[in-house]
């Protein structure tokens, strides 16, 4: 693994995961006050939708098939990035943030770093930039405030990601 992405598992393992007071920049993001509904964003199926399109844009349709070409296994690098991840998977496991059945939280993690590894194949486009500040201070993101990704969506770098804002429960904040 790549330097960087080995920073940023190790970032995570020590962070406040799912235990929040971080600072975040907060005009990145759709702050959602109330956690009755932030809980309801997560499991909607726009989020769901959301947020699988935007894994297949960037990994299934940008990603993986440079590295076949290149005769490099996805799946595999993906599989010890997540096994490097457990001390904040357990972090998450063990949070009430894994009463929300739908939501992929240890999908979140990986991505996040998997998104750096990648990066010399395709500048990281949402899980880094937007997803992992928020996980790191240790709240919650739980849906998508703006354009829905379009059908077959081919990203090529971050300026491609649907215009909006990634919606967050800020957790633990004075």
């Amino acid at each position: 693994m790549k330097d960087a992405t080995l920073e940023a598992i190790k970032t995570l393992n020590a962070s406040n995961i799912t235990r929040g007071g971080g600072v975040l920049e907060l005009s990145r993001y759709c702050i959602v006050e109330k956690w009755s509904e932030a809980k309801n964003y997560a499991e909607s199926e726009a989020w769901d939708r959301f947020f699988g399109e935007v894994y297949n844009g960037v990994f299934i349709r940008s990603v993986q098939p440079k590295l076949k070409r290149i005769g490099v296994v996805m799946g595999g690098i993906q599989e010890e990035i997540h096994s490097a991840l457990f001390p904040a998977i357990r972090a998450v496991r063990e949070a009430h943030w894994s009463e929300i059945p739908l939501f992929p939280f240890e999908g979140l993690l990986t991505q996040c770093c998997a998104e750096v590894e990648f990066s010399n194949i395709l500048e990281p486009v949402f899980f880094f930039p937007l997803l992992f500040p928020v996980l790191v201070a240790g709240h919650f993101p739980c849906g998508w405030d703006g354009d829905p990704v379009p059908e077959n969506w081919l990203p090529n770098g971050p300026q491609d990601l649907p215009k909006g804002r990634l919606m967050v429960h800020l957790i633990n904040v004075k």
